[in-house]
């Protein structure tokens, strides 16, 4: 929250039920739109229509014809007998809704409700006072409405139902605005607040993210090691036995070529069973190569995750044979052509 005392926080109005006319005017006016217009214009200026505190029942299903926009506040409840708005809450929701915050002199004792268009019950404290509220007292009692005070509480509530980026909360941070009539600095504390749950929630989606990143991090050393062990133990057991298609291909797809003929050479493979080893591995490539060009990409994903295995198997192929007729940068119809080409498939197919 911001600091209270960089406003006037003992600051009491004199009354909230006598004071200049316009003011009195101005915190009767339930509609929003209404209420900006006669403060632009002067509420004692504009027609009897514009400043009325209520419109008529028809003239509120005509306004809401125009634009949903248009209803803003006029669904609020009456203002009782000597009742007035001290502070009002406007939404910026698709009807512009307004929540009310009254005080109604009755007895001595200035009484205090909070009421909105959808006859939502707020708990409300002080329920009471017998002067009108210093501004400190008027924002405690804001923000202990709802559990994070009333504007916040609103704006999380929204944020918790759209996906968490930061383009939904700078869209939340002008989402209720805040103004009375009595406290000319309300509307300032507000906004500094809203500006402080911005500063707040980028903080906390950048560390989210950092989060993020760092098990996406960890996660891939993970793989890395593991597939690092995999190829190990493949290449430890082709380079000491014969080797069957499943363990060839396995250190195809984890890239060990080069690494498998460099294990076979260290033990001393003689030359034929090198030329056999590399013409079994020459035909897995090209059996992946052929799939591939059999089974084109079905959406990006698949698109993306075909060219990298393409793109694999023409580099291995080029590592095997010396043969650099197949571009590395190929792509699936090339890839296909060229294998029709040399006969490795079938012009039909």
């Amino acid at each position: 929250m911001p600091d209270i005392n960089k406003y006037d926080a003992d600051l009491r109005p004199r009354s909230y039920f006598v004071t200049d006319a316009e003011t009195a005017v101005l915190a009767r006016i339930k509609g929003k739109l209404r209420r900006e217009v006669a403060r632009s214009w002067g509420p004692l200026e504009v027609d009897p229509s514009i400043r009325a505190e209520s419109l008529t029942t028809e003239e509120r299903i005509a306004a809401g014809r125009i634009h949903p926009a248009l209803m803003g506040g006029e669904y609020l409840p009456d203002l009782g007998e000597s009742e007035v708005e001290i502070a009002r809450f406007e939404l910026e929701s698709t009807t512009s809704d307004v929540i009310s915050l009254r005080a109604q002199q009755a007895e001595g004792i200035i009484r205090y409700r909070i009421v909105d268009e959808y006859e939502t019950d707020y708990e409300i404290s002080p329920r009471g006072s017998v002067e009108p509220l210093t501004f400190r007292e008027l924002v405690e009692m804001i923000n202990k409405i709802e559990t994070y005070g009333l504007p916040r509480s609103l704006r999380e509530l929204n944020y918790g139902a759209c996906a968490p980026d930061h383009n939904a909360a700078e869209r939340l941070r002008s989402f209720v605005h805040v103004s009375s009539e009595y406290y000319p600095e309300l509307s300032e504390y507000y906004e500094d607040e809203a500006a402080a749950w911005l500063e707040e929630k980028i903080a906390e989606m950048e560390d989210l993210e950092r989060q993020a990143a760092e098990r996406k991090a960890r996660e891939a050393e993970e793989r890395r090691v593991a597939e690092e062990q995999k190829l190990k133990a493949l290449i430890e057991g082709i380079a000491s036995h014969s080797a069957d298609d499943e363990q060839l291909i396995s250190v195809l797809e984890l890239d060990g070529l080069q690494r498998l003929l460099a294990a076979a050479r260290e033990r001393k493979w003689t030359r034929s069973d090198l030329a056999a080893l590399r013409e079994r591995l020459k035909q897995k490539v090209l059996e992946g190569l052929i799939y591939g060009s059999l089974h084109p990409p079905r959406n990006q994903r698949s698109d993306i995750d075909q060219t990298v295995c393409r793109r694999r198997r023409i580099k291995q192929y080029r590592e095997l044979t010396g043969d650099e007729s197949l571009s590395q940068g190929a792509k699936f119809a090339d890839v296909k052509a060229w294998l029709i080409e040399n006969s490795y498939l079938e012009e039909k197919a």
